[in-house]
């Protein structure tokens, strides 16, 4: 999964949990107004495999991985 803008992420997940399809991963915060440019939300149901630590993205930036679960599709 990658940014679609950029900002700050700030993730509300854990590293190497379950997650649904359209759960809420985090959010893309642009730094000097504070508000939410991108709401992250799970493409597939899954674990999270990666989840960036490095919190200033960029559109195009990798947020997180997913390692696929049943009922992908």
């Amino acid at each position: 999964m990658n940014s679609d803008a950029d900002g700050v992420f700030v993730p509300c997940v854990e590293h190497w949990v379950e997650i649904e399809k359209g759960e809420h991963i985090g959010d893309v915060i642009n730094p000097t107004t504070g508000q939410t440019v991108e709401r992250v939300t799970a493409p597939c149901r899954g674990k999270i495999f990666t989840l960036r630590e490095f919190p200033i993205v960029y559109g195009g930036s990798l947020i997180a991985r997913i390692l696929g679960g049943e009922g992908n599709e």
